[in-house]
């Protein structure tokens, strides 16, 4: 009696588990219904379009082809990822924005860019994150901050990056972000362009690969309390703006210079002279260094020199 008892019992099992390899199970019949989806998503081909599977790929309700048990997956449209990098839009999840520990990464989409030079975040990409992860309307709650880090491209769409401009990577406004849609927060409402929807605060920074850059300007990551890490500047860099480029960025920990370097600040002292305070308020600061140098110093685990470019005319 047992063995027949057992004989039914594992025949079962085997009915079950053959049913469940055959089928998505859901927790939420309405969230399945929501699935707009032509072919069934992968973790790491998820259609963003769909609300359903750009929360969780794996409440995909797009049926697998009967061929034999292959799964033909969704691919995004070409058109859909950008020409340098390869990478798709997509938005906040899992938590990423929220915290200095876990930002989001910013997308070339995601940049403010515009005849060679980028301005700061794109308002319409800040908006899309910051509804992903409230849920609410993006002109409510200004204290909302996105915290993201930024990497800045080769080329945006085939353009070539020159410049980082004034301001870019902070809340402040400027006429030319206004104009070409980047983030800033206005705090007298007596002016026109008065924007209150939060704002952002960069976490790491990677330029780098960025080998078109050729000026980062005036106060362009001023105030990026959270930035911090190691800076490796690009070759083509030429010059840092007047003042404050990276100032008050108190958890900076080194700079590593292009080696081409011409000038930190500009020539526009007057009788006195060039002055700049690109790193004023740099407190973390514990290294500025040339290439070279630098990767002798990681060699002998002695991070702690402060030597310019052998070009570099005005500071």
């Amino acid at each position: 009696m047992r063995k027949r008892i057992s004989a039914i019992f594992l025949t079962m099992t085997m009915v079950l588990s053959m049913a469940a390899g055959s089928v998505n199970v859901y927790a939420d019949e309405d969230n399945r219904n929501d699935c707009v989806c032509g072919e069934i998503c992968g973790e790491n081909s998820v259609n963003e379009d769909c609300p359903v599977c750009s929360e969780n790929y794996k409440d995909c309700a797009a049926e697998k082809e009967d061929d034999g048990g292959a799964v033909k997956t969704y691919e995004p449209d070409k058109d859909e990822e950008r020409e340098n990098d390869g990478r798709s839009s997509r938005k906040a999840r899992n938590g990423e924005g929220t915290s200095a520990d876990n930002p989001l990464e910013v997308p070339v989409e995601g940049l403010a860019f515009e005849n060679g030079k980028i301005y700061g975040i794109d308002l319409e990409w800040y908006k899309e994150q910051k509804k992903a992860l409230t849920g609410e309307d993006p002109e409510d709650d200004p204290e909302f901050r996105l915290y993201v880090s930024v990497t800045i491209p080769a080329k945006i769409d085939g353009e070539e990056v020159t410049s980082i401009e004034m301001s870019a990577f902070t809340s402040g406004y400027t006429d030319e972000k206004y104009k070409n849609g980047a983030v800033y927060t206005q705090t007298d409402e007596s002016k026109q362009s008065y924007l209150d929807i939060g704002t952002f605060s960069v976490v790491s920074l990677d330029i780098e690969g960025a080998d078109n850059l050729e000026k980062i300007d005036t106060q362009a990551f001023y105030g990026c309390s959270d930035l911090d890490g190691v800076i490796i500047f690009p070759d083509s860099l030429k010059y840092l703006g007047e003042s404050f480029v990276f100032g008050d960025c108190t958890e900076l920990d080194g700079i590593v210079w292009s080696d081409n370097l011409v000038s930190i600040g500009e020539d526009g002292g007057g009788d006195e002279g060039p002055a700049s305070s690109a790193f004023a308020g740099c407190t973390g600061l514990r290294f500025a260094t040339t290439k070279e140098k630098y990767e002798e110093a990681k060699e002998a685990g002695e991070l702690d020199d402060f030597t310019f470019p052998d070009g570099l005319e005005f500071i």
